[in-house]
């Protein structure tokens, strides 16, 4: 779908809306194929982090409104989530060594060492923050696969509304909506692009 964005999205003339309408136009026209590939989008921004999960959701509400956009992403993501989960179980720190340093890896453990808090892995859900790094690190524990699952549908659920509906916004022209919507996916990616560092600060050892 992000090379059909480059292709058609990008050569429209015209306002925002209407470039939007058309994209949607386009995307709808391949019926359920552009429902799997949205699907499939979301899975390899959340297993590969190409793009922040954001601008997958906010396609999906542009296209085919909020609810269903809010379905793609739920479906998509706990795909990629297992995914994440099992082949980091299977691989051990061989995996997770593939996107996040040595360091941070140890950082994390030595944290975890001490147990592994349901709370905190939600609320790390809910807020802006990497969450398959959340996935990576909980798996290399003996922490239960369906409690992670469960925390992270029911913890991304508001960000994935957020997004989804600012993608619905951008169609009805609501443009005050569009732009408060527009801060926190802006907030959100700045945490995306300094996640090394946040992490670093989250992970450093206590005196």
């Amino acid at each position: 779908m992000g090379w059909l964005y480059v292709k058609e999205f990008g050569s429209f003339s015209g306002s925002l809306s209407e470039k939007a309408e058309r994209f949607r136009e386009v995307v709808l026209s391949y019926g359920n194929k552009g429902v799997a590939a949205l699907i499939v989008l979301h899975i390899v921004q959340d297993v590969v982090s190409v793009i922040p999960a954001a601008v997958a959701q906010f396609a999906g509400g542009m296209i085919y409104g909020l609810w269903m956009g809010v379905f793609t992403a739920t479906v998509g993501i706990a795909i990629s989530t297992a995914i994440n989960f099992y082949a980091t179980r299977l691989l051990g720190r061989r995996m997770v060594s593939l996107f996040v340093s040595e360091k941070m890896i140890n950082r994390a453990e030595a944290i975890m060492a001490g147990g592994v808090s349901s709370l905190v892995i939600f609320i790390l859900f809910v807020i802006p923050f990497p969450k398959t790094m959340i996935v990576y690190f909980v798996a290399l524990t003996q922490y239960k696969a369906w409690k992670l699952f469960l925390l992270s549908a029911v913890g991304r659920l508001p960000g994935m509304i957020l997004s989804t509906y600012a993608g619905t916004a951008i169609m009805s022209g609501k443009t005050p909506l569009i732009i408060a919507l527009s801060f926190c996916a802006v907030s959100g990616l700045v945490l995306v692009i300094f996640r090394k560092r946040i992490m670093n600060a989250i992970t450093k050892p206590r005196p």
